[in-house]
């Protein structure tokens, strides 16, 4: 195999996972890892939402 694909679930929202298979010289068929460390963390996720003007729940 060439590319991951790491469906749902525990694969698909672990950022250091996504990264490895990016090191390894595969092709992650996913979000950049950086993107799912920064959804995943809840905080920095609502951060996000605001600055693009997106509605939060305070």
């Amino acid at each position: 195999a060439d590319a991951i694909h790491p469906g749902y679930g525990f694969l698909a929202e672990n950022a250091e996972f996504a990264r490895m298979v990016i090191d390894a010289g595969l092709t992650w068929i996913g979000p950049p890892s950086e993107v799912i460390k920064a959804v995943g963390d809840k905080i920095q996720a609502k951060r996000l939402a605001q600055k693009a003007d997106i509605p939060t729940i305070p």
